[in-house]
Formats: structure tokens, C-alpha cells, sequence
């Protein structure tokens, strides 16, 4: 729920998110995390190789609706991996079983699993950047 005051200069709306399910994420932390990761995406470094072309519109699309879908892709236990008895390569191995089960899923490729990577840690760069 939400309340607004006459003089406030910004309003929670749901215009720029479909109508959704229970599983959705918080609309007010998806609308501020969409408006980062738009800013991330739009920029032309985003789809551009390295000393290459950009990557095409059907290579990013999938990546691009990953980034931006308001509900949770999977759905991951991480109990076993807060276990202080677990050995870091059984950390390694989950971690690894949670990136195929990912990548499955959302049908990603490695190399466009990697573009995603780059793009959320971009996000939590401008993100950590704007709270100093």
C-alpha cells in the first residue's frame, strides 16, 4: 500500500509494469531497479564487443528481457549454501548448478550470460556510485 501527499512531487504508479503475479517483485524497488537498468542498457557500450561490432538485436533481446521482467526467474534454496559446514568447492558446485538451472531457463548462452553478468554489475556500480 501507499499514500501520497499533495505535495509530493513523485507518484507510485503501475503504468510501467504489467499487471502481475504474486511472485512479482516489489513494484516500487522493480520501478527503481528498471529505471537503473534501462539507463545500463541504453547505453551503446552495453551490446558492444570488445574491439567489435555491436552484437545484434536478436543476440541482446533475450538479454534485454531478462534484465527487465519483473518476477523472479528461479526459484533457489540458498540454505545449503549458508552452511558453515560446506566446503567451498561444494560452494562452487552449487553456485555452478544454479547458473545451468539459470541459463536453462531463461535460454541464455554463455556469451549472453556474461552480457547479463556485466549488465547487473554495471547497475550495482551506478547504484553504489549515486549513494556516496
Amino acid at each position: 500500500s501507499s499514500s501520497s501527499s499533495s505535495n509530493s512531487s513523485t507518484t507510485t504508479t503501475t503504468t510501467t509494469t504489467p499487471s502481475l503475479s504474486p511472485n512479482a517483485y516489489n513494484t516500487i524497488q522493480y520501478e527503481e531497479y528498471n529505471s537503473i537498468i534501462t539507463q545500463i542498457i541504453s547505453s551503446p557500450k552495453f551490446s558492444k564487443r570488445k574491439n567489435k561490432s555491436p552484437h545484434t538485436q536478436e543476440f541482446i533481446q533475450p538479454i534485454l528481457d531478462w534484465l527487465l521482467h519483473p518476477e523472479p526467474t528461479c526459484d533457489y534454496n540458498y540454505t545449503p549454501a549458508l552452511s558453515s559446514s560446506s566446503s567451498s568447492t561444494e560452494l562452487r558446485n552449487l553456485i555452478e548448478i544454479q547458473k545451468e538451472t539459470f541459463c536453462t531457463k531463461t535460454k541464455l548462452n554463455p556469451e549472453q550470460y556474461k552480457i547479463a553478468q556485466g549488465g547487473l554489475m554495471a547497475t550495482g556500480d551506478l547504484v553504489a556510485r549515486r549513494a556516496k
